[in-house]
């Protein structure tokens, strides 16, 4: 596999050529350099192919739209609420709720995978056939690793992370995440603006069909969210200069090992169970956080400000499990915004039928998630040495 088969081949199924910008070829070859040297089994590599074929061809459509479509004249993305922290710190579980303020929006799975309507005379009948189609992919992804829906929710038309439609910029998703992990030191060096400058415009084509299809314009500020933003929060505020930023934390000793699980959910149905070695996960898993962690805290301590047009938020995992409203309206403080009594109405409902449906999963099975820190070589003295500054400064003054 190499970047310029992949390119001949999007090129001729759309018939277009300009892909915009040079910042998706280092990504893109590293990802494909990863993967030649990675010990694919023949599904895994095969579907690795497959998904980057898809990007390059998304990446050819929505550059194609920016050249058509005059977005420099559409209203811009005013104050976005970007979410990040480490994987399984409840960064999902914020934007699912963020988003039931009428006030708020996300986008939804569908719009990230393939933002650009290949219908544009009937968007409805668009709408449909894309979100069919996306669909019809996860429900493909699901067959090969079922297990994966234990560990993360997925579905065409909920919130999803802002990586999938970053991935026509940056390919990491559940097929090659796990093996990016062993070059992130040198991914965190690359200058992500682009990627980011990408990807707002991206969000304004969203934006601007979704006003076409409501017939009134889309007003609402996005809810968006993604882990691995958290580790090069500069180059996003350079696209994005007055998003509010919150940060989620939970005890590494619980986030470590499920994100852990998780990467080795993906891992299962790319390479095989039987080539998986669970104490490399581990290691990723400690260098990751060590990344994420000091790139964050430095982020946080030099650049958010209530002079600054960015700011910022921190939110503990066991607050807002315990209390998710109080969790919010402290944050609606934080940033100026209306805590309305329809709002609370929408969360109360959401958290009722959350429970029901957590209640119906504990009854086939005795836990919803499971994984423990031993399981991938490491032990709690192993976390707590590592990363004492951080829950010292992030969890136990809070």
């Amino acid at each position: 596999m190499d970047l310029s088969s992949l390119k001949r081949y999007a090129m001729k199924k759309t018939k277009l050529e300009d892909f915009g910008g040079s910042f998706y070829e280092t990504t893109y070859t590293l990802a494909i350099r990863i993967a030649n040297r990675t010990n694919y089994a023949p599904v895994g590599y095969a579907a690795l192919q497959d998904f980057l074929k898809r990007l390059l061809i998304t990446k050819l459509r929505i550059v194609k739209e920016l050249n058509t479509t005059q977005y420099h004249k559409s209203p811009t993305i005013s104050k976005p609420i970007f979410i990040v922290g480490l994987p399984r710190t409840g960064t999902t579980f914020l934007q699912r709720l963020l988003s039931l303020d009428p006030a708020n929006t996300s986008p939804k799975t569908w719009e990230l995978m393939d933002p650009v309507p290949r219908l544009k005379e009937d968007l409805e009948k668009d709408a449909k056939k894309r979100i069919k189609f996306c669909q019809t992919n996860i429900d493909m992804l699901l067959s090969l690793i079922p297990h994966f829906e234990d560990v993360h929710e997925m579905g065409s038309e909920i919130a999803e992370e802002c990586t999938v439609l970053m991935g026509v910029d940056a390919p990491a998703l559940v097929f090659n995440f796990h093996s990016l992990l062993e070059e992130q030191d040198e991914i965190l060096k690359w200058d992500w603006t682009e990627a980011y400058t990408n990807y707002y415009k991206g969000l304004q084509i969203i934006q601007h069909y979704r006003g076409l299809r409501q017939d009134m314009p889309e007003t609402r500020r996005f809810v968006l969210k993604a882990p691995p933003h958290l580790g090069v929060l500069g180059d996003l505020t350079k696209a994005f200069p007055d998003a509010r930023i919150i940060w989620n934390h939970r005890d590494p000793k619980d986030c470590l090992p499920s994100f852990a699980s998780l990467i080795r959910a993906g891992q299962d149905i790319c390479e095989g169970s039987g080539t998986i070695q669970l104490d490399v996960i581990g290691k990723h898993m400690i260098q990751y956080a060590q990344n994420m962690y000091e790139r964050g805290d430095n982020f946080f301590e030099s650049s958010i400000s209530k002079t600054s047009t960015c700011r910022g938020a921190h939110v503990l995992y066991q607050d807002l499990i315990a209390d998710p409203i109080g969790t919010i309206q402290s944050l609606y403080k934080d940033f100026g915004y209306e805590f309305s009594e329809e709002y609370k109405s929408n969360i109360e409902n959401f958290l009722e039928e959350d429970s029901k449906k957590r209640n119906a999963m504990k009854g086939k099975k005795k836990k919803l998630h499971q994984y423990s820190l031993e399981e991938y070589g490491l032990s709690d003295s192993d976390v707590d040495d590592k990363f004492d500054w951080y829950m010292k400064k992030y969890l136990s003054s809070k």
